[in-house]
């Protein structure tokens, strides 16, 4: 019950009472207690394409794979910047989840992407994958990334190209 009026809450119009469950979201994304916790990743799964709450990053940077799993499947469309920069961390320890969830949040995770590509810690495959992830994204951003790709690092243009066909690139005709 708990869970369905915080989800419910979330969702209202009312400024007041999307604060109220925010707190009691926060009480359960900080508890002790690992069921609370997951009543919370299963709250911010109902509503991750619309809300995203700060201390989701705490569980995407969990000691408890199982519970990191489950913060990085509850990321969406409405994904924070903080959950954002903590998903991009755990690139290399879950990449093919931290994959998809990127792909999830859409456009808003192209900087986050991007960022990761400047690294010089980001290697051959995992490198790749953000290029392919950035394509399968779409968009003007991920399009203007994947451009400026092409001119900094030709190495990875083979990658870089078909992920910009991957994303309906038409190049303007300029004479």
């Amino acid at each position: 019950i708990r869970q369905a009026a915080i989800t419910g809450m979330l969702s209202n119009e009312s400024a007041e009472t999307k604060i109220v469950a925010e707190k009691e979201l926060q009480l359960l994304l900080r508890s002790e207690h690992q069921h609370e916790r997951d009543n919370a990743l299963l709250i911010l799964n109902e509503v991750k394409d619309e809300y995203d709450h700060p201390d989701h990053a705490l569980l995407i940077e969990s000691e408890n794979p199982e519970a990191r799993k489950k913060a990085i499947y509850a990321i969406g469309k409405g994904a924070s910047p903080e959950s954002l920069e903590a998903l991009v961390r755990q690139l290399g320890k879950n990449s093919k989840y931290v994959l998809k969830a990127l792909q999830q949040a859409g456009e808003k995770s192209v900087p986050y992407i991007k960022k990761a590509l400047s690294d010089e810690k980001i290697g051959g495959n995992t490198r790749q994958q953000l290029i392919r992830t950035s394509g399968k994204i779409g968009g003007k951003k991920s399009q203007h990334l994947l451009i400026q790709l092409l001119q900094v690092s030709p190495t990875d243009s083979y990658e870089t190209i078909k992920a910009l066909y991957r994303s309906k690139y038409i190049a303007e005709n300029k004479d």
